[in-house]
């Protein structure tokens, strides 16, 4: 979160240093003049931010299933991360949440104390 703040601090600083050249575009990830990244320059910056938040092996889209994963797994609210994710619908939420290898295995274990045997769950 600070990392964001941050970043969008710098943005409004490059926004008024820009002044009327700045193309208010709306973009979040944008030039120093609001224009559009090209997209190897964002891989390229996009890589160095996840090697300082100690990240590897992700990619943007993967983040974006992450995140409600995440939420998942900590058991929130079904509309509460639909909300999060921006979703207008709940099966679009559905499609970017996945269920964790250690979620399959709880929940076989939760059979076993409740009926006495357990099934092997699909890893």
């Amino acid at each position: 979160m600070r990392e964001l703040a941050s970043y969008k601090a710098r943005l409004e600083a490059e926004k008024e240093l820009a002044g009327r050249c700045y193309l208010n575009s709306g973009l979040v990830f944008c030039t120093e003049i609001g224009g559009h990244i090209e997209p190897r320059n964002f891989d390229r910056k996009f890589k160095k931010i996840l090697r300082k938040a100690q990240i590897s092996n992700i990619s943007l889209h993967g983040l974006r299933h992450t995140y409600p994963t995440m939420l998942f797994e900590l058991k929130v609210e079904y509309m509460l991360r639909q909300y999060l994710m921006g979703h207008s619908n709940t099966s679009m939420t559905a499609h970017y949440t996945h269920i964790s290898k250690e979620m399959k295995l709880e929940a076989s274990e939760k059979l076993e104390e409740t009926y006495g045997h357990s099934i092997q769950p699909h890893l």
